[in-house]
């Protein structure tokens, strides 16, 4: 992209059809063993952008995910992801650690799940064993649900 007749600015003379249009008969000739075409796009696409547009884009990447991730995940999907969360249970002899690394696997897996962090302690203390519960109230220096999220 080093023309910058290939670089698209956003200015309001600029048509951005056109862009693509050569943007894509310029990078299809590149071609990688393995590696499927819209990859090869997707990874060159941001050097074919400059000014405005090169702004634009970088803007995207703030909220990209969140707004794929809720474009992506059917509201069943939310609801069922957001059950098991809610009745978190420990696996057989899993660790402090281990049920801690095992429930923030499930939260990220519900990308708006929507449970306060306050509740998110709340199902993860009142779901583990005796034991681990009471490791957590030694740690704590008393029974953990008396703190506050923050002191959690």
């Amino acid at each position: 992209m080093s023309q910058n007749t290939l670089r698209f600015k956003g200015n309001m003379v600029e048509d951005p059809n056109q862009h693509l249009k050569k943007f894509l008969q310029l990078y299809d000739i590149f071609k990688y063993n393995g590696v499927f075409d819209d990859v090869v796009r997707l990874q060159l696409f941001p050097f074919s952008l400059c000014n405005n547009a090169a702004d634009w884009l970088n803007s995207l990447e703030l909220d990209l995910a969140e707004k794929f991730l809720y474009k992506i995940f059917s509201i069943s999907q939310t609801i069922q992801l957001r059950r098991e969360i809610v009745n978190f249970k420990e696996y057989e002899g899993e660790s402090l650690y281990e049920a801690w690394e095992h429930f923030n696997t499930m939260l990220r897996k519900c990308p708006h799940q929507l449970l306060q962090a306050w509740l998110q302690i709340q199902i993860f203390y009142n779901s583990v064993d005796g034991h681990i519960r009471s490791n957590l109230d030694k740690v704590a220096g008393g029974s953990l649900m008396f703190y506050t999220y923050e002191q959690a």
